[in-house]
């Protein structure tokens, strides 16, 4: 079964007595055209800008990632370097580019830099300038995501509220930690008291947190905030007494 027309072209096949499942699609992240790429048009787009300020000297385009890989491509297609050189190739008024990225990585993305000078400008970087440019990266922050999984996480409702610690939470034998922006949702009526206890533990096949600590017969004995400058919250921490004989079963001592 094919199907095909402007926005979709699939194609199905089922061979009987097969045993093996295999798909292909094409690489998303990759350009087939020197010429016809979004890394290609945004440097002549912006090398039009450049000239219509009638500025002098060298001129230079710093791109920086979204959804768009600036590191080499394989599979035989064109990698950034090669469509850099074709806009160097077109346009001797193109001293240079800079590539910036966060590389795509578990916990913190580093900013990763590439440095691109046309041996043929009209108007040659000075070599100062380029050493600049060069350790520009090494100034940078390390960014907490890549360019496409921050763009991903704006689409995601979770994260329009910026980054919270919703249904997080962790817990000992005298101490609860929870959200401070989940716990002033819930006192706030936006989020329900059912949905708060399934994300403290309830959806996780064992009983909410709290649940657990009446059940023990441990009442409430004080609470403090920890701050986390790094986050868009705090954490709420709830400390707990010992067993109290007013609040849980009675219990044979051990001897």
């Amino acid at each position: 079964m094919k199907i095909a027309d402007s926005g979709i072209d699939v194609e199905i096949r089922y061979a009987p007595g097969g045993d093996s499942l295999t798909a292909t699609h094409p690489s998303y992240t990759s350009s087939y055209s020197l010429t016809r790429n979004p890394l290609f048009n945004t440097l002549k787009r912006k090398l039009d800008q450049l000239k219509r300020t009638g500025g002098k000297g060298a001129h230079g385009i710093i791109a920086c990632a979204g959804d768009y890989d600036l590191r080499a491509s394989s599979g035989g297609t064109f990698d950034s370097s090669r469509i850099i050189a074709e806009a160097f190739r077109q346009n001797s008024r193109l001293s240079f580019v800079l590539t910036l990225w966060s590389e795509d990585s578990f916990g913190a993305c580093p900013i990763r830099s590439r440095l691109y000078r046309n041996a043929r400008a009209s108007d040659i970087l000075p070599d100062d300038v380029a050493v600049a440019l060069e350790t520009l990266a090494t100034h940078f922050p390390t960014a907490v995501n890549s360019g496409i999984n921050a763009l991903n996480e704006l689409d995601f409702w979770r994260w329009k509220r910026g980054r919270y610690f919703y249904g997080s939470f962790s817990m000992n034998k005298h101490e609860i930690r929870v959200s401070a922006r989940f716990l002033i949702e819930l006192l706030a009526g936006r989020t329900t008291l059912e949905e708060f206890l399934a994300r403290h533990g309830g959806d996780q096949g064992f009983l909410p947190i709290f649940e657990q600590k009446l059940r023990a017969g441990q009442i409430l004995d004080g609470a403090r905030i920890e701050r986390d400058p790094e986050k868009d919250d705090d954490w709420v921490v709830f400390h707990f007494r010992e067993w109290d004989p007013a609040m849980g079963s009675l219990r044979a001592e051990e001897e």
